[in-house]
Protein backbone atom coordinates (compact mmCIF):
# COMPACT_ATOMS: atom_id res chain seq x y z
CA UNK A 1 0.00 0.00 0.00
CA UNK A 2 1.25 3.13 -0.67
CA UNK A 3 1.49 5.90 1.62
CA UNK A 4 1.87 9.50 0.76
CA UNK A 5 2.71 12.42 3.47
CA UNK A 6 2.01 16.32 3.53
CA UNK A 7 2.48 19.26 6.08
CA UNK A 8 1.94 22.94 5.92
CA UNK A 9 4.76 24.89 5.51
CA UNK A 10 5.48 25.60 9.17
CA UNK A 11 4.61 21.78 9.71
CA UNK A 12 1.73 22.75 12.11
CA UNK A 13 -0.51 20.60 10.27
CA UNK A 14 0.61 17.06 8.78
CA UNK A 15 -1.35 13.97 7.39
CA UNK A 16 -0.73 11.33 5.30
CA UNK A 17 -3.09 8.92 3.19
CA UNK A 18 -2.75 5.44 3.08
CA UNK A 19 -3.93 4.66 -0.51
CA UNK A 20 -3.20 5.78 -4.50
CA UNK A 21 -3.48 9.36 -5.12
CA UNK A 22 -4.79 10.47 -8.63
CA UNK A 23 -2.20 12.31 -10.96
CA UNK A 24 -1.54 16.07 -11.08
CA UNK A 25 -4.51 17.90 -11.73
CA UNK A 26 -4.08 21.24 -13.09
CA UNK A 27 -6.86 23.88 -11.76
CA UNK A 28 -7.06 27.06 -13.97
CA UNK A 29 -10.43 28.41 -12.94
CA UNK A 30 -10.40 31.70 -11.26
CA UNK A 31 -11.43 30.49 -7.48
CA UNK A 32 -8.66 28.32 -7.61
CA UNK A 33 -6.28 30.95 -9.01
CA UNK A 34 -7.07 33.56 -6.36
CA UNK A 35 -6.73 30.68 -3.62
CA UNK A 36 -3.17 29.70 -4.56
CA UNK A 37 -2.04 32.86 -6.53
CA UNK A 38 -1.84 31.01 -9.56
CA UNK A 39 -3.16 28.06 -11.21
CA UNK A 40 -3.29 25.58 -8.42
CA UNK A 41 -2.15 21.74 -8.59
CA UNK A 42 -4.26 18.70 -6.72
CA UNK A 43 -4.45 15.34 -6.20
CA UNK A 44 -7.37 13.64 -5.32
CA UNK A 45 -7.38 10.74 -2.38
CA UNK A 46 -9.90 8.81 -1.16
CA UNK A 47 -11.04 10.15 2.48
CA UNK A 48 -11.06 6.72 3.85
CA UNK A 49 -7.31 6.59 3.50
CA UNK A 50 -6.73 10.18 4.50
CA UNK A 51 -6.20 10.72 8.54
CA UNK A 52 -4.50 13.85 9.99
CA UNK A 53 -1.02 12.64 12.43
CA UNK A 54 -1.10 16.50 13.72
CA UNK A 55 -2.38 19.56 13.66
CA UNK A 56 -6.03 18.68 12.58
CA UNK A 57 -7.04 21.03 15.77
CA UNK A 58 -5.51 23.85 13.94
CA UNK A 59 -7.12 23.44 10.55
CA UNK A 60 -9.36 26.25 9.85
CA UNK A 61 -11.60 26.02 6.66
CA UNK A 62 -12.92 28.98 4.49
CA UNK A 63 -16.34 28.09 3.19
CA UNK A 64 -15.57 29.55 -0.51
CA UNK A 65 -18.88 28.35 -2.20
CA UNK A 66 -21.91 25.94 -1.73
CA UNK A 67 -20.00 23.01 -3.17
CA UNK A 68 -16.57 23.12 -2.25
CA UNK A 69 -14.28 24.77 1.29
CA UNK A 70 -11.12 25.08 1.62
CA UNK A 71 -8.48 24.27 4.43
CA UNK A 72 -5.57 26.34 5.42
CA UNK A 73 -2.96 27.05 8.14
CA UNK A 74 -3.91 29.50 10.44
CA UNK A 75 -0.28 29.85 11.37
CA UNK A 76 2.10 30.33 7.79
CA UNK A 77 -1.46 30.73 5.70
CA UNK A 78 -0.93 27.40 3.86
CA UNK A 79 -3.52 26.32 1.56
CA UNK A 80 -3.34 22.60 1.63
CA UNK A 81 -6.88 20.76 1.26
CA UNK A 82 -9.89 21.43 -0.85
CA UNK A 83 -13.29 19.18 0.08
CA UNK A 84 -15.78 19.35 -3.20
CA UNK A 85 -17.80 18.28 0.31
CA UNK A 86 -19.07 14.82 -1.46
CA UNK A 87 -17.53 12.95 1.84
CA UNK A 88 -15.61 10.47 -0.36
CA UNK A 89 -12.37 12.54 -1.49
CA UNK A 90 -9.99 15.11 0.08
CA UNK A 91 -8.64 16.94 -2.39
CA UNK A 92 -4.81 17.99 -1.41
CA UNK A 93 -2.75 20.87 -2.76
CA UNK A 94 -0.07 19.03 -4.40
CA UNK A 95 2.48 21.17 -3.27
CA UNK A 96 2.26 20.34 0.42
CA UNK A 97 3.21 16.72 -0.34
CA UNK A 98 6.50 15.54 0.84
CA UNK A 99 8.62 14.69 -1.42
CA UNK A 100 9.46 12.48 -3.48
CA UNK A 101 5.51 11.78 -4.70
CA UNK A 102 6.03 9.96 -7.87
CA UNK A 103 3.34 11.58 -9.11
CA UNK A 104 2.77 12.40 -12.80
CA UNK A 105 0.20 15.27 -14.77
CA UNK A 106 -3.35 14.21 -15.15
CA UNK A 107 -4.96 16.18 -16.52
CA UNK A 108 -5.90 20.21 -17.07
CA UNK A 109 -9.11 21.43 -16.17
CA UNK A 110 -11.49 24.89 -16.38
CA UNK A 111 -8.69 25.80 -19.10
CA UNK A 112 -11.56 28.31 -20.72
CA UNK A 113 -11.13 30.22 -17.38
CA UNK A 114 -7.48 30.30 -17.08
CA UNK A 115 -4.83 33.76 -16.27
CA UNK A 116 -4.59 35.76 -19.36
CA UNK A 117 -0.45 35.01 -18.43
CA UNK A 118 0.58 32.06 -19.42
CA UNK A 119 -0.18 29.60 -22.19
CA UNK A 120 -1.41 26.04 -22.27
Amino acid sequence: MKKTTGQCHCGAIRYEVNGDLTGVINCHCGDCRRWHGNFSAYAVARLEEFHFTRGEDKLVWYESSEKARRGFCPDCGSSIFKDNKDGKTIVLSVGALDAPTGMSHLKDIFTDSKGDWYEL
